[in-house]
Formats: structure tokens, C-alpha cells, sequence
């Protein structure tokens, strides 16, 4: 498909005249390639708008090219319509939706309208941001690098609610939420961005288990270590979540009628236990554990655990460790770090990597003598096992220690995830 402008060059030209007089371009569009037709060559476009952009730390609407602008507008709206679906629902530039278009002309046709009508939309909306773009600057002075705090709230408003950006300026927002404390969030925001990054939860980690270390050194035999290590699980629990509180947080949760039958005993024992080690995250994605299929797992969109065949302790808390992966963005990129750091290799087939088992074709993972291969596991969403795989070994004493024994690293990771506060 290619990704061609909606305006001829010499219209271009008048509306950049119009709107974007008001600065020096930062964007020299002679320097991007385009077609004979003089619209951006496809594959390229955005990656060269995004090399050309990239100059300076922040490039305002204002300063940027109308043509660019548009493309940049038409880019972010077509992979969000594309994703959500959306865009089968939407009645295009003939009056038709996609299905029916692809009914009676094709896809081509079909991708053709939808690519047209989300190139007008954009053009008016680029139309509409260099207007807006002079009144925030006439009102706040904020392009120009005169206030500080006004910057860091238009970063918050730009970070917090991305889609008023085709609404409304900062000061508009504002003045219809009054009691909107936008420095106070974004501050908070980029503490939690710094204590849930990678190396945040490997500091904090290693910090929790430093008691531990220093008592495991000292242990001469394997029965003391698992005295050592029960007294780690037990003080876990214990500063953990209130019992009772962990007890009462299950109770919020859904049984479906295939769990009564079968685990749901053990399913709430588990869970409850779970959420006082983790002090409850991970409760917010998770609203009903149900058996389904024999392969137990967790999905994100259902709010769901299927618990699998064999209901267990070691299970239940694999597939909540998904959940807290699920809740916090930061907390899943952590772990996609922590992964990619460790990986020796590209990913390939998991049947390749394991020596028992066997696993769907296109189910990969990257390599690395972690606890098993599967913690190298790579979703096509950009989930992991790194949290699952690991904290399901905090079910008890023995596969903690196991656990600690062979990948203490990874065990840190762990800590510092369950323990963020």
C-alpha cells in the first residue's frame, strides 16, 4: 500500500504559507526522498520524519512543515485504527464500510479508501494544530522557552492524555480542570518510571536479599539452608499483605463453575498466599479463574487464569506472576530488559532449546542458561515468562532455595519486583 500525500505540492506549498509562517522550519523536506508525484516514498516516510525530527528535543507543531505535520498525523491514526480494528466500522470516503468494500472491489480498493479517508481526517487536524499551536504560544509563551513549569505541564498533559492533542491547547485543558495537579502526577509518574526500570528493581533486589546472602554463606549443609530459606519465605509473608486482607482480596474474585468443581480450594489457598508475598499486585488485570483447557494460562484482555488440569500451588502462582507483568507497563519492560540482557543468542524455536517437552512451532525464545528455557520466551506483544517463571518458585521453601541456588540473579529480579514499596 503505498503512503502518499493528499495534496499536490503547489497546495502544500500555500498552506505551509498560511499556517506555518510564524517560525523557521526545522524539517527540510527537500532532503526526504519521494516518489515521482512528489509524495513520500512509503516504507520511508515515517522513519524519515522521525530522523529529521529528531534534532532537537522537542520539535513543536509549530516549527514543522504542514506536509509533515500531516504525515505525522496520518500515521499515528492509521496504526491506532488499524489495531483497535477500528477501522472496519468506519464509514469511509463512498459511503461504505471496509468489509463491504472489499466485498464488491477488493481489498485494494478496500485499503485504498480507508488510507484516503484517514489522510483528509489528518489534514484537518494538522489544519487545526498550527492554529492552536500560535494561540498556546501567544498565550503562554511556552515555544519560546519562557517557562519552565509550563513545559513540564504541557510534557504531563502530552504524556497523560496524548489524544487532547488534537483538541485542545494546555491552556484550554486547564481552565476546564481547575483541580488537574499536573506537575504533582507527572513528578510521581517519573519516580515510579525510575523505581520500576530495570536497573531500579536490580538495586532494590539485591538490597533485599543482601540479609539472605550473608546467612546463605554461613550455611554449611542443605538443611540449614532450607531453615535459612523457610525463615526468608515466612518474614515475606509476614510484611507481606495483611492475611486477612489477601484472604478478603481472593473473595473479589470470580469462580467460574469449572474451577468449583475442581481447585478451587487450593486456587483460593494459593492466591491468597500469592498476594501476601506480593502484597496484592497483580490484582487489578485478574478478575475470574476458570478451566477451560488443560494447559493452564493467563490473558490479559479476559482478566483471566485458566488453571489447567492440575490445579497446584506452583501453578496458580505462575500464572498470577503473568498478572503482575499485565499490570504495569514499566514492571513489563523491566522484565523484557532484564530477558534481553541475559540472552546469549537470537530467539529460535523452543523445541530447539528444551529437552523435554514439546512446543507449537512458533513458540520461540531467546537462549540463555536461565532456571529453564521457557523464561526466555518471546511474545509477540512483548509479555515474558521472566516474572511467571520465577516467582512461581515462591510457593515453597524448597523451590525457593532451588531457585536461589541456580539463577541468583534472576532471584533478585524477582525481589525487586514483588517488593517495590
Amino acid at each position: 500500500m503505498v503512503l502518499g500525500l493528499i495534496f499536490p505540492m503547489s497546495r502544500l506549498a500555500k498552506l505551509r504559507s498560511k499556517f506555518s509562517n510564524h517560525s523557521e522550519s526545522t524539517f527540510n523536506e527537500a532532503e526526504v526522498r519521494r516518489d515521482s508525484k512528489g509524495k513520500f516514498a512509503p516504507k520511508d516516510a515515517a522513519k524519515q520524519i522521525a530522523s529529521k525530527t529528531k534534532r532537537t528535543k522537542k520539535v513543536s507543531d509549530l516549527d514543522k512543515d504542514f506536509d509533515t505535520l500531516v504525515e505525522e498525523v496520518f500515521q499515528e491514526r492509521f496504526k491506532r485504527y488499524k489495531e483497535d480494528g477500528s477501522y472496519k466500522y468506519m464509514i469511509l470516503g463512498n459511503g461504505k464500510q471496509y468489509d463491504d468494500i472489499v466485498a464488491s472491489h477488493g481489498k485494494e480498493a478496500a485499503d485504498k479508501a480507508f488510507e484516503d479517508h484517514i489522510r483528509k481526517s489528518a489534514s484537518g487536524i494538522a489544519k487545526e494544530l498550527k492554529k492552536r499551536a500560535v494561540l498556546e504560544e501567544t498565550r503562554t509563551g511556552i515555544l519560546k522557552g519562557k517557562d519552565k513549569q509550563l513545559k513540564r505541564e504541557l510534557a504531563a498533559m502530552d504524556k497523560f492524555y496524548p489524544r487532547l492533542r488534537y483538541q485542545e491547547t494546555l491552556y484550554e485543558f486547564k481552565s476546564k480542570n481547575p483541580n488537574a495537579n499536573l506537575l504533582e502526577r507527572l513528578e510521581a509518574e517519573e519516580k515510579l518510571d525510575k523505581q520500576l526500570s530495570y536497573n531500579g528493581t536490580m538495586q532494590r533486589g539485591a538490597k533485599l536479599t543482601k540479609k539472605l546472602d550473608t546467612k546463605m554463606s554461613k550455611a554449611k549443609t542443605e538443611d540449614e539452608k532450607l531453615t535459612i530459606m523457610e525463615g526468608h519465605r515466612n518474614e515475606l509473608i509476614k510484611n507481606g499483605m495483611p492475611r486477612q486482607d489477601a484472604i478478603d482480596l481472593v473473595e473479589t474474585k470470580d469462580f467460574d463453575n469449572s474451577v468449583k468443581s475442581m481447585g478451587k480450594s487450593v486456587t483460593q489457598t494459593a492466591a491468597a498466599e500469592f498476594y501476601q508475598i506480593a502484597r496484592g499486585y497483580g490484582s487489578s488485570t485478574l478478575r475470574t479463574f476458570k478451566r477451560d483447557t488443560d494447559r493452564a494460562y493467563a490473558n490479559k484482555q479476559e482478566k483471566t487464569i485458566n488453571i489447567g488440569v492440575f490445579p497446584d500451588k506452583h501453578t496458580i502462582y505462575h500464572e498470577m506472576g503473568h498478572h503482575v507483568e499485565f499490570e504495569d507497563p514499566r514492571i513489563a519492560a523491566a522484565a523484557r530488559e532484564w530477558r534481553d540482557k541475559r540472552a546469549t543468542g537470537e530467539e529460535q524455536s523452543l523445541n530447539s532449546l528444551v529437552e523435554y517437552g514439546t512446543f507449537r512451532e512458533d513458540e520461540k525464545a531467546k537462549p540463555d542458561k536461565y532456571i529453564s528455557p521457557y523464561v526466555g520466551k518471546v511474545y509477540r506483544d512483548g509479555s515474558t515468562e521472566v516474572i511467571s517463571m520465577g516467582i512461581q518458585h515462591f510457593h515453597s521453601k524448597e523451590s525457593m532455595l532451588e531457585f536461589y541456588e541456580q539463577d541468583r540473579e534472576h532471584y533478585q529480579f524477582i525481589m525487586g519486583v514483588a517488593r517495590r514499596d
